[in-house]
């Protein structure tokens, strides 16, 4: 046992290791990572530890090759993007309906290629969406469809959601959408009974009561592990209160549907022994409990969490069984070696962070302090658990809710102790008598809808309560954040707390980074725009990119999330060049994070924030001047707000979507500078902008084109590139290089950024070509 306790982390830690790696190891490696897998079993076979963690660890790794290079075989070609297949597949998993698309993903039975594609890719599952009129898509229906596939790709922004290691983990072979074509059918074929066919059954009768649409969504969520219906703003209030882990079926979860499986199977062993039968009751307790639970996470799509706690529950009701003694750390360990083989880029997830955070907390500072009564422990477990989870949440969303121990101490009960039992109850009843499950979904919808009208209350609360370190995220805030949270759950007699004081006061105390005279981040945020300028104490971000969805848009999920990352607690000032959806769609985002002390907006704005020429100011040595509009333009994106930003030698030029006509007129007015350190193009590249005589004009040392990734509207245009080019300007495409940063040490001198590309500093080999 003391071996295996050093084999599966050793395993895991060589499965994860994947997450970081720029490319697939080649077979050359691959062969000696058998050969160091064989020495280490020969070495451990003569009892030497050394050997069975080189052995464990190169097994991890060579686990992580194959399955990463079976993932990659089944991806959609870069070569083949943007092309139309025709697909038979099977709908899986619950279809997410909002008001412009339907969201579905399909299972690929068969495919017909594009014409001149001979050998097609082997396209497992597809991540698509039906826009207009879609008809109602049932799990386990199985369609023929016209589709245009795109190959899985996702943003490149400093700290961002990777969006395509997501899709990969998924095993998400392509993303699309359905073409209109009149071979769009369903197959005659009935639909396939599954798990997710009744799962879909029990979402349509919680949609169907008479209840608030946040309250049915809790209940979806919570009942088969759907959060789709839950709103924009629902997530946000769950977010800013630290109880999104009580709105979707986790490990806590889990736990309960095992308890209420052992109170059932114990009562039915009892009752069995009392007939004259043999099996101890504990045994039944314990199997019902099992099935209860794995019934629970087959219901919730069997995620991340989900899985971590039916693997680590299997082996404790396994040991149950064999009546041993339950070693629960070993089960920790079964558990991070089973997701280590099921998901080997788990990692990439908060989830997994959360999960495996929380119950190590739990058990390092419960293991060493027993005998604790329920109601102390349940309060002592609020404190521990964000213990556990605090450097998870920094990592991923940059700050930590300080209010959410207070807000779980009622919240926890509440919904554990009497809205999952209602749902697991209804989930039982359902495919014996549905009326019942409809009153017991109703009763649980009732305690949630008091749980909603609290939770309102506590987010506006919480809201003004959350903290970020001001010296923002590195790897020795993190280090010493962890360091002080190790040393807090230490058994008492170490004596380690001081060692954790002076690590929080270091954290807490610290302040602003030291940043350089000038910074310029062009952020990539699709077909749009969002750049971010930074001073040694002020930042201004000019334009919020779009809005993608009801629950994802630029501004507070890309532009909010770097300027928390960077250790901003306040923008200074919001310039929105003018109202194109791609340049302001993110604003009210963007505003609900970082509400701007000082707001410009391009034409047609009225009054004192309208951006007119003429306006300056100046931050910390660095000066500001609007350039443009003057007033009299016809055209929305001559409306453009544009900004010129000098320090020093260093000039930067921000466009907005100005076209030929304004070009003109500010070359006329003499305010333009000629020669520009940073420009970043006008209208993304557009023919329309960017005239001969601009370029001659301003010379940019670097050119920025803010584009999406093979858009159909083709930005930038290979004439506008080319013209550029030979005025001598470095160009950077945000498609193919993500997030752009340009950092000035000393502005005084006339010398090149230091320039940042956020792709080649975070290469991974699912990244898109």
């Amino acid at each position: 046992m003391s071996h295996l306790l050093l084999v599966l982390p050793a395993f895991a830690l060589g499965s994860f290791s994947s997450a970081l790696w720029p490319a697939l190891p080649p077979p050359t490696v691959l062969v000696g990572i058998c050969l160091a897998a064989l020495l280490g079993a020969a070495l451990g076979r003569r009892g030497r530890r050394a050997g069975l963690l080189l052995a464990a660890v190169a097994a991890g790794v060579l686990w992580a090759a194959v399955w990463g290079a079976a993932r990659l075989h089944a991806q959609l070609p870069a070569a083949l993007d943007k092309t139309d297949w025709q697909v038979y597949g099977e709908v899986a998993g619950l279809p997410d309906r909002s008001a412009r698309r339907l969201g579905f993903e399909l299972r690929v039975l068969a495919l017909e290629p594009p014409a001149g594609v001979e050998q097609a890719p082997p396209l497992r599952r597809l991540r698509l969406s039906w826009y207009g009129e879609a008809p109602q898509l049932r799990p386990g229906e199985r369609w023929h469809l016209r589709v245009r596939l795109r190959s899985p790709r996702g943003f490149a922004n400093p700290g961002g959601f990777d969006y395509a290691g997501w899709l990969f983990a998924r095993g998400v072979s392509a993303t699309g959408y359905v073409r209109v074509d009149p071979g769009n059918r369903p197959s005659a074929e009935l639909p396939r009974q599954s798990i997710d066919a009744f799962r879909w059954r029990v979402a349509e009768r919680i949609d169907g009561l008479p209840l608030a649409a946040e309250v049915r969504g809790l209940l979806r969520a919570l009942t088969v592990g759907d959060g789709g219906a839950l709103s924009a703003e629902l997530w946000d209030r769950l977010r800013v209160t630290g109880l999104l882990h009580l709105a979707v079926v986790s490990g806590q979860h889990i736990g309960l549907a095992a308890g209420l499986g052992m109170l059932l199977g114990s009562a039915a062993g009892r009752l069995l022994q009392a007939a004259g039968g043999r099996w101890p009751a504990r045994h039944a307790g314990a199997l019902c409990a099992w099935a209860m639970a794995g019934g629970y996470a087959a219901m919730a799509g069997f995620g991340l969490a989900t899985t971590r706690a039916f693997v680590m529950l299997s082996v404790l009701m396994l040991v149950l069984l064999q009546r041993r003694r339950a070693a629960r750390l070993s089960g920790l360990l079964w558990a991070l070696a089973a997701i280590a083989v099921l998901e080997p880029l788990a990692p990439l997830a908060l989830g997994f962070w959360l999960s495996f955070g929380a119950v190590a907390a739990l058990m390092i500072y419960f293991g060493a302090r027993p005998g604790r009564g329920w109601w102390r422990g349940l309060a002592l477990a609020q404190v521990v658990v964000p213990l556990g989870t605090t450097v998870g949440l920094l990592w991923f969303q940059g700050e930590v809710p300080l209010l959410a121990p207070l807000i779980n101490l009622p919240a926890v009960p509440w919904v554990s102790l009497v809205s999952v039992p209602l749902c697991l109850l209804g989930l039982l009843a359902m495919p014996v008598w549905p009326p019942l499950a409809d009153a017991l979904w109703s009763l649980a919808g009732l305690s949630l809808q008091g749980f909603d009208q609290v939770l309102l209350r506590a987010a506006e609360l919480s809201a003004q309560w959350r903290w970020g370190p001001a010296a923002g995220l590195n790897g020795s805030v993190l280090g010493l954040l962890g360091l002080a949270s190790v040393c807090l759950l230490a058994p008492p007699g170490l004596a380690l707390r001081r060692c954790a004081l002076f690590a929080l006061l270091w954290v807490v105390l610290a302040g602003e980074p030291r940043r350089p005279p000038l910074q310029v981040t062009v952020l990539d945020v699709g077909q749009g725009l969002a750049t971010v300028v930074e001073t040694a104490h002020h930042v201004l971000v000019y334009d919020a990119g779009p809005a993608f969805g009801e629950r994802f848009d630029a501004g507070s999920d890309i532009v909010a999330r770097y300027l928390r990352r960077r250790g901003w607690r306040h923008l200074d000032m919001l310039l929105v060049s003018h109202e194109d959806l791609d340049h302001s769609g993110g604003v009210a985002g963007l505003v609900g994070e970082y509400p701007p002390r000082r707001e410009l907006r391009g034409m047609p704005a009225q009054g004192a924030g309208q951006c007119r020429a003429g306006q300056h100011w100046a931050w910390d040595g660095v000066r500001f001047r609007v350039l443009h509009p003057q007033g009299s333009e016809a055209r929305d994106n001559d409306h453009s707000c544009v900004l010129l930003v000098e320090s020093g030698a260093a000039r930067v030029l921000l466009t907005g979507d100005i076209e030929r006509r304004s070009e003109a007129a500010l070359l006329a007015g003499g305010a333009l500078p000629a020669g520009v350190t940073l420009l970043v193009a006008p209208h993304h590249g557009s023919r329309t902008s960017s005239s001969p005589e601009f370029v001659a004009w301003t010379r940019p040392r670097q050119v920025v084109y803010a584009a999406g990734h093979r858009h159909h509207f083709g930005h930038p245009h290979p004439e506008v590139v080319a013209r550029y080019a030979a005025v001598g300007a470095r160009a950077w495409h945000t498609a193919a290089a993500g997030a752009v940063q340009f950092v000035w040490r000393d502005p005084s001198r006339a010398e090149d950024p230091e320039v940042q590309a956020a792709r080649a500093v975070r290469r991974r080999y699912w990244d898109g070509g």
